[in-house]
């Protein structure tokens, strides 16, 4: 028998193997995981009688088939230009790239990352203008609307976002919008707060843990605490707009040489901000030049920790509000990829690793010249990431080379079991603005290495009743 296309892993009392091309995992018997292990490393192995009826059983019901892509190429190709010319529902606007901060990780401040640098251009409000008709032209199947402004700090132009806000109700009265902001909230006031209330702005404020912590990573030119003006503006909203603060969540770029425990007694102890949502995030290494960014023993520790008790929280062993909220969006993503965002059904002979979204295909980002990106994470001094113009429209050529971005590795990705749950976009293989073989080469160990973790804590936690119905785990003992 030769060897069938998955993966094998194991949690401390069950043994498994993920089934690649029926997109599942299943539970077998110690002595076939043992000896198909053996076949793995020696392909002249030969199975005993009982593992190979137990592999026949499985065989028969289609699991363990030998089958890969024959082709590498994206589902979306062929509906890619009706996808752009119908289907955008969001644009986020650059309005200008000045910033009244100069933060430490930021890849627009400081040059360590191969990116633009904070500048003192400002969008006008004709392109802001163009990007609007040039999202509602294209956005025929979409009933709601969105429109994100973006820096730079976006309230340094807050002429232009009441400009565009007031555009679009006097031209587009028949279409429903929403709006949203990235904002480090110093420059807040009265009255721009009583505008973002009044027209429902979402808002998502960078607060970077206490103000030591926050005021040494966010440093203002001025010199001025940055922590103490949002606690400020807080402060304003909770006594003048307080129906407003549902629409605020924060974000907070973890630093990982701080103290855990200081984080999370931050947010959930300190009175001005715990009743506020917030997202933890770690600081960005895409297109970083330099891989410096360590992590401390004692935040990693404490880290992994957490995330031990967030799966004790999921099988009933703890409560759910004795795990720190640092690591809710593991537990997030985590179920994300193995329950809502994998295609089941069988590997067809023509396929594409699950990283790309569809450039342009429902978000663009225009930055402060009127180039359309796919979002605002990239490169802007790419111009293979630049994928078209608010004056010229779409690149058709440029959106499907970044769609089949997996083109770049085709040999590797027909062989990889990790092909159908890989999350690698361009933004993983783009270094010093070209599309790069060996920079999308270079991530794939980390992929198959978060899941296979995902792999076996999803694994223990339906060991323990966790979601018994999920569709896509099996579990197949041999008689």
């Amino acid at each position: 028998m030769s060897y069938p296309f998955i993966v094998l892993f194991k949690t401390y009392k069950k043994q498994y193997v993920y089934d690649v091309n029926t997109n599942t995992i299943l539970q077998i018997s110690s002595l076939l995981w043992k000896e198909l292990k053996a076949k793995q490393e020696d392909e002249s192995y030969q199975y005993t009688l009982a593992a190979e009826k137990e592999f026949h059983e499985l065989k028969k019901r289609g699991f363990f088939l030998e089958n890969r892509w024959k082709t590498v190429r994206h589902p979306a190709t062929d509906v890619l230009p009706y996808q752009l010319n119908n289907a955008l529902s969001s644009v986020v606007l650059q309005v200008t790239q000045i910033c009244n901060l100069n933060c430490s990780y930021c890849p627009f401040a400081r040059g360590n990352y191969y990116s633009r640098k904070h500048s003192q251009k400002q969008m006008s409000f004709e392109i802001a203008k163009k990007a609007i008709d040039f999202m509602v032209d294209n956005a025929i199947n979409s009933n709601t609307l969105a429109v994100g402004f973006y820096g730079g700090e976006p309230l340094i132009n807050f002429e232009l976002v009441k400009s565009v806000v007031e555009y679009i109700s006097l031209h587009y009265p028949h279409k429903k919008f929403s709006y949203f902001m990235t904002t480090n909230a110093t420059l807040l006031d009265e009255k721009k707060i009583g505008f973002l209330s009044k027209h429902e702005f979402s808002i998502t404020i960078s607060l970077d843990g206490p103000r030591e912590i926050h005021d040494r990573n966010r440093q203002s030119f001025s010199k001025e605490s940055s922590f103490d003006k949002i606690m400020k503006a807080l402060k304003l909203i909770k006594e003048k707009f307080p129906e407003f603060h549902k629409n605020i969540i924060f974000n907070c770029v973890i630093d990982p040489n701080a103290s855990f425990d200081c984080f999370h007694s931050f947010f959930t102890s300190y009175e001005d901000i715990n009743d506020y949502m917030c997202r933890f995030s770690n600081i960005s290494t895409a297109n970083l030049k330099s891989d410096d960014v360590t992590v401390s023993d004692d935040y990693l520790t404490r880290y992994n920790f957490e995330i031990f008790k967030s799966i004790l929280s999921r099988i009933g062993k703890i409560e759910k509000d004795a795990v720190s909220p640092i690591v809710s969006s593991y537990m997030t993503d985590l179920l994300e990829v193995m329950l809502e965002k994998r295609h089941y059904g069988r590997l067809g002979d023509v396929g594409h690793p699950g990283g790309p979204c569809i450039p342009g295909g429902r978000k663009i980002f225009v930055n402060v010249d009127g180039d359309i990106f796919p979002c605002e994470k990239i490169n802007e001094l790419s111009e293979n990431m630049k994928i078209g113009n608010v004056y010229s429209g779409f690149s058709m050529d440029k959106c499907l080379n970044l769609l089949n971005i997996a083109t770049l590795t085709e040999a590797e990705c027909k062989q990889c079991w990790a092909s159908r749950l890989c999350y690698l976009c361009c933004l993983f293989c783009e270094k010093n603005g070209e599309l790069s073989r060996s920079q999308r080469l270079s991530n794939c160990k980390m992929v198959r290495q978060h899941l296979i973790e995902y792999f076996k804590i999803y694994a223990c936690l339906m060991e323990h009743g966790y979601d018994k119905n999920a569709d896509w785990f099996n579990s197949y003992i041999a008689e």
